[in-house]
């Protein structure tokens, strides 16, 4: 036999190496292949599934535990993207016959007619008390960014304001009252965000306010309307779990006092009003304060 010519053993043995390789190449791209896309699947399935459970699976889970909204509970707190219940915000307000400890019963609205101005702006929230949140977002740093906003205004046009919070930290609902009464402030606003099953901006009143409150508590929340909101929720009294009971804040403060809940947080559409309107907002809020002010009160008062 000549040099370098194969036998047909040889061949054959050759012959299967090579469709040997085909077959482990051809493996080879078929797992490449259908791995590819099975990873594809996969992520858009996983994505798919997070932005459900995000967008509906919540409100769900809030539905279940209001009708309309949640509020927010000053002892009670929440590191996930739910919200806390409300119940010790409010106090009884009309169930009460004079029996009932001092917490409970109105206090007297007491105006200083000295000629000052004196506003405390009450930023809701703060330190552990996130308040309503939504994965980044949370209520007490948008509350304070839009109380900053006020003050930055209001010290602008010469009006002292007293700031129950200036940074993020936690106070009390009763702290956040004392501090109003300590300073003689003349107004109390206290600023919030809402969640839940909804949109736009309301204003709350105590369910006794006195008139110059309802004046303030009117005066701003037509200049929010005009500013521009999702949705007008009116004015309101009492709180939203019960027309007969009010919030704290409102129920204590021995100045005219009204609460605004600026938007649905987890709302985009409402973020997006909030986010590009803080300043006019702020603008809103105060001139409101100061026109209310002017009214009731003497046109040389000093501001």
């Amino acid at each position: 036999m000549e040099k370098g010519k194969r036998t047909h053993s040889e061949y054959l043995k050759a012959k299967k190496l090579r469709q040997r390789k085909r077959k482990i190449l051809r493996a080879s791209v078929y797992m490449i292949y259908y791995g590819f896309w099975t990873i594809i699947i996969a992520l858009v399935l996983y994505f798919s599934y997070s932005f459900i459970s995000s967008k509906f699976g919540n409100q769900a889970r809030l539905k279940a535990n209001t009708k309309d909204i949640v509020m927010y509970n000053d002892e009670s707190f929440t590191d996930n993207d739910t919200t806390v219940s409300h119940s010790s915000t409010v106090s009884n307000s009309k169930s009460n016959n004079g029996n009932d400890s001092s917490s409970n019963q109105p206090r007297k609205q007491e105006i200083v007619n000295d000629g000052t101005l004196v506003v405390c702006i009450d930023a809701g929230h703060g330190g552990k008390d996130r308040g309503c949140n939504r994965r980044k977002r949370s209520e007490k740093n948008d509350t304070l960014k839009l109380a900053l906003e006020i003050q930055k205004y209001l010290n602008s046009q010469g009006i002292k304001v007293v700031m129950t919070r200036s940074k993020d930290n936690y106070l009390t609902l009763q702290e956040r009252v004392d501090i109003c009464s300590s300073k003689k402030c003349d107004y109390f606003i206290s600023l919030h965000r809402n969640c839940g099953n909804g949109n736009g901006y309301e204003t709350w009143l105590a369910s006794d306010a006195c008139d110059e409150a309802k004046e303030l508590a009117n005066n701003i929340h037509t200049g929010m309307v005009d500013v521009g909101v999702s949705k007008d929720r009116n004015v309101k009294t009492g709180s939203q779990k019960n027309p007969n009971e009010d919030y704290f804040v409102l129920r204590n403060t021995t100045t005219p006092a009204c609460l605004l809940e600026l938007g649905f947080l987890n709302n985009s559409t409402d973020n997006k009003y909030f986010d590009s309107n803080t300043k006019a907002y702020a603008k809103a809020i105060s001139d409101a304060i100061i026109s209310t002010y002017n009214k009731y009160h003497s046109k040389n008062t000093k501001k």
